[in-house]
């Protein structure tokens, strides 16, 4: 049989019209992909979204979306909320070798557009879409590992006058074993490790953690710091809210947080550095602003570390998922502490733990199998005297409880008779006892 001139055995006909079909297959495959998960972004609650491009790896079974951008819908405006060039997703090939087929998703250099308002219609969060969903949909396996890679945060503040920014960059988040399929035996299988930079404040974010996902609200313990913050860069906020404003110093910020079955424990410990609110030379200042700053400068020099330069404390939370609490004498006496005993260190201090969850459920599990151990032995190795011995313990015990049972019962009697007891009664008694001393005689 010739096709296009060329002389082709007909065995080979049915191999290369298969070969023909998935190559056929394989090229117009990423247009029906692209349109699958174009209607799958358009039909998120509250947004829409679009990609420009699909790339597929069907060998290492994995596929890439280009252009991803989603648009928060509030009438007939649209806002951005999320751009991401490159999102990969793919099979975790290392969890095939622990018996799970699980998933991984790359976000590369993502950018998210966050807003804070007066109320939640002036507010754009995400909360209000379910994300999770979204992601199985495009990627329909459990996923295991989330990553991203350059990530770009905007945060617009608009409760204040006038409204406030603040961005992050260099947002570096990876978070592994979601789907706990490595070690099942720890209490908090997942890690989560973060990093990123504040232009905005000048201050540099790090982030260690472990968690349990798979439940309601997820069980985490954390230590996060925030250091190098230019206190100039708080005053749009302070100036807000205090109606006062720094004029020069450094903040570092720590924290330990540990949530289990949502009650949270933990603390925040800011250490102000050389901090200075008052100038006796200001333009623009009114009297009312020159005074608090001058009261809130004493208070501050009251409360540092001279030697360091520094005002801390150590802010005690406690509560739960729905309220929290900060303890305030606590509070004042660490700051006491930090000025005239001594002076609080830059760092985590790492007192907060996470202690229950299956932590517990794994003791009782051991203390349980060491029992069956325990009774297995004895049935296996153990003899007639081991036998015979139980016996008799065991009639010990019995023996012992139902004479404790009568004890019982006697003063219960005794303890009635003498609360609703009468003369009757007791005349009954003294002849019962007469015609025992009968009998005797």
């Amino acid at each position: 049989m010739k096709v296009f001139g060329i002389t082709i055995k007909k065995r080979y006909l049915a191999p290369l019209f298969v070969l023909l079909l998935l190559i056929a297959i394989r090229a117009v495959l990423p247009i029906f992909v692209t349109k699958y998960v174009n209607k799958t972004l358009q039909e998120v609650d509250g947004y829409t979204g679009s990609i420009s491009d699909v790339d597929l790896y069907l060998i290492v079974g994995a596929y890439r979306i280009c252009d991803l951008k989603m648009l928060k819908t509030n009438g007939q405006q649209e806002e951005p909320f999320l751009e991401i060039p490159i999102t990969d997703l793919s099979i975790e090939w290392k969890s095939l070798f622990n018996g799970a087929i699980v998933g991984e998703v790359v976000l590369k250099e993502p950018t998210m557009h966050f807003a804070l308002g007066a109320t939640e219609e002036t507010s754009q969060t995400g909360a209000e879409a379910d994300w999770v969903q979204l992601v199985e949909d495009l990627l329909p396996i459990n996923i295991n590992r989330f990553e991203v890679e350059k990530g770009n945060f905007n945060l617009r503040y608009e409760a204040t006058q006038p409204a406030t920014e603040s961005t992050f960059k260099d947002i570096s988040l990876n978070v592994t074993n979601i789907r706990n399929v490595e070690d099942k035996t720890e209490a908090l299988p997942s890690t989560i490790v973060a990093t990123g930079f504040s232009p905005t404040y000048s201050g540099r974010l790090k982030m260690n953690g472990r968690a349990f996902f798979l439940q309601e609200f997820p069980d985490l313990n954390y230590d996060a710091s925030f250091e190098k913050i230019q206190l100039e860069s708080l005053n749009p906020l302070f100036k807000f809210y205090t109606g006062m404003d720094f004029e020069s110093g450094e903040m570092d910020l720590y924290s330990e947080m540990a949530i289990d079955k949502g009650e949270l424990t933990g603390y925040f410990k800011p250490i102000v550095i050389d901090a200075k609110i008052f100038k006796w030379k200001e333009e623009g200042r009114d009297l009312g602003q020159g005074i608090k700053e001058f009261f809130a400068e004493g208070v501050q020099e009251f409360f540092e570390n001279h030697r360091k330069e520094q005002t801390a404390a150590k802010i005690p939370v406690r509560g739960n998922i729905d309220q929290t609490v900060t303890l305030v004498w606590p509070t004042i006496i660490t700051g006491l502490k930090n000025a005239y005993i001594a002076a609080l260190k830059g760092e985590i201090d790492n007192t907060i733990a996470y202690k229950n969850g299956l932590a517990a459920e794994n003791s009782d599990t051991e203390e349980s199998d060491e029992k069956e151990k325990k009774g297995f032995f004895k049935r296996l190795f153990g003899n007639d005297d081991d036998e015979e011995g139980d016996k008799k313990d065991d009639s010990k015990n019995i023996a012992a409880e139902n004479k404790t049972e009568t004890s019982e019962e006697e003063e219960k009697k005794g303890f009635f008779k003498r609360v609703f007891g009468k003369d009757d009664d007791e005349e009954g008694d003294k002849k019962d006892d007469s015609k025992k001393k009968d009998k005797g005689k």
